[in-house]
């Protein structure tokens, strides 16, 4: 596990154990793992481009779903039983879960302006909005893994 790192190594030996118990549902032990069910996002890196297929391929049979590839990283979700199988792959480079991002900014940035947005707080009160459609732009739009 070496290659995987030490949250999903932690995270496979807490779900091995969990198993042994027979207890119920598995729950993670970081708030922010990227869990579904008893399965982990993940991103696979590969040491070279013409291993990618081979190994996407080996992924797949260790029970990978929603398989992306891009260049050499292949995400997906992976059984966390799995875990141990995939982090031996040979042309592994790293295997890491894949937490969500996003690039937040202040409020008042340029696109403040851009929009016209401060215009808007400086009407006087008693403005209620009706009638006025509102559209939002966002990098946090729609990026649950599914």
């Amino acid at each position: 596990m070496r290659r995987a790192g030490w949250d999903l190594a932690r995270l496979a030996e807490r779900h091995r154990r969990h198993r042994a118990r027979g207890a119920g549902p598995f729950t993670p032990f970081l708030p922010h793992m990227p869990l579904d069910g008893e399965s982990v996002l993940v991103e696979v890196a590969f040491e070279d481009d013409g291993a990618a297929g081979a190994t996407e391929a080996a992924l797949a049979r260790l029970g990978m779903t929603t398989i992306r590839r891009g260049g050499r990283l292949v995400s997906g979700l992976l059984p966390i039983e799995a875990l141990e199988d995939t982090a031996a792959l040979p042309a592994l480079r790293f295997l890491r879960p894949s937490y969500r991002r996003t690039a937040v900014g202040l409020v008042t940035s340029q696109g403040d302006t851009a929009s016209a947005a401060n215009l808007a707080r400086a009407i006087p009160p008693g403005f209620d909005g009706s009638g006025i459609t509102v559209g939002t732009l966002s990098d946090s739009y729609d990026t649950a893994f599914k």
